[in-house]
C-alpha cells in the first residue's frame, strides 16, 4: 500500500496533467455541440421568420382559426365526394389480356374471339349487332405494338357495354364509337357514343342496367326519336369511369379468356 501511495505521489503531476487535458477535451466537445445547436436554432429561426414574413404578405393562407376551419371543411367535402364515387361508380377496372410474345397477333386473336363471342350471345338473345364492333378495331392488317395496349382497353370496355345491350334485349345496336380515355387524378374516363334501336321497354331496361353498381358507365346525354314499326332510335353519349389499379395488382390478378359459350336455349324477347 505504501508503495502505491508513493507511486501516486511521484506521478501526481502527470495524473493532474492528464485530468486537465481530459477536462479541456470534454469542454471543447460540449462547446462544439452547443455551437452546432445554436447554428441549427439560428437556421430554424431564420426559416420561421421567413414564413412569418410570407404570411404577412399572404394573410389568406396564414395559419389561423379561419384557415384551419376552411381546410377542415374542404377535407370533409373531398372525403364525402370520394365516398360518393365509391358508392355510385364501380371500382372495377377492365382488364384486357396480357400479351407476351407477339402482341399484334395476340390482339388480333382477342379481337376475333371477342367478336365471335358477342355475335353468338347476340343471336341467342335475338339482338342485331354490326358486322364490325367499331371502326376503331381494324379487322385487316396488324396494329403497331404501341397501340395494342390502348386498343385492348377500348375493346374490353366495348365488350362489357355490348354485353349490357344484349342482356337488356335491344333490337339493334347500330353503332358504337369509343374515344381515347382521359387520365384524371386516380381514374380514367373514356367517352363513348352509342346508337341503338329498340322498344321503349328495351331502351329503358338498358338505361337501368347502366345504373347498376357493377356498371362503370354514366350517361351524359340522351336523345330519342320515333323509328319504324313502333321502335325507337336512341343516341346516347356516356362515359366509362375506370378506377386505376397499379401494375402489381394487374399482374397478380388472373386474366380470364372470353367466357365459354352456354348451349343455346329458348330465347324470349320482351317488348
Amino acid at each position: 500500500m505504501k508503495k502505491i501511495i508513493a507511486l501516486i505521489k511521484k506521478q501526481a503531476l502527470t495524473l493532474s496533467l492528464v485530468l486537465v487535458v481530459a477536462v479541456i477535451g470534454l469542454g471543447i466537445y460540449l462547446v462544439n455541440n452547443i455551437n452546432k445547436k445554436n447554428l441549427a436554432m439560428k437556421e430554424d429561426i431564420k426559416k420561421k421568420y421567413a414564413e412569418v414574413k410570407g404570411y404577412e404578405r399572404d394573410k389568406a393562407n396564414a395559419p389561423s382559426a379561419e384557415l384551419i376551419s376552411r381546410l377542415k371543411h374542404e377535407k370533409e367535402a373531398f372525403a364525402s365526394a370520394f365516398q360518393i364515387l365509391l358508392t355510385r361508380f364501380s371500382t372495377s377496372f377492365p382488364s384486357p389480356p396480357t400479351y407476351r410474345d407477339f402482341p399484334s397477333i395476340e390482339f388480333k386473336e382477342f379481337l376475333f374471339a371477342t367478336q365471335d363471342y358477342l355475335q353468338k350471345k347476340a343471336r341467342r338473345k335475338h339482338v342485331s349487332l354490326p358486322g364490325n364492333l367499331s371502326q376503331e378495331f381494324p379487322e385487316t392488317g396488324l396494329v403497331p405494338a404501341d397501340q395494342v395496349g390502348p386498343l385492348s382497353l377500348k375493346l374490353e370496355v366495348v365488350k362489357k357495354l355490348i354485353e349490357l345491350m344484349i342482356d337488356s334485349g335491344v333490337t339493334m345496336v347500330r353503332n358504337i364509337k369509343p374515344e381515347n380515355p382521359k387520365s384524371e387524378a386516380f381514374y380514367r374516363v373514356m367517352p363513348i357514343q352509342v346508337s341503338i334501336t329498340g322498344t321503349s321497354m328495351e331502351i329503358v331496361r338498358f338505361l337501368k342496367f347502366l345504373e347498376n353498381p357493377s356498371s362503370f358507365f354514366i350517361v351524359e346525354t340522351f336523345a330519342l326519336r320515333q323509328g319504324n314499326e313502333g321502335l325507337f332510335d336512341a343516341t346516347i353519349s356516356l362515359n366509362a369511369y375506370m378506377f386505376e389499379i397499379n401494375q402489381e395488382q394487374k399482374e397478380a390478378s388472373p386474366q380470364p379468356a372470353p367466357p365459354a359459350q352456354a348451349p343455346p336455349g329458348p330465347a324470349t324477347k320482351q317488348g
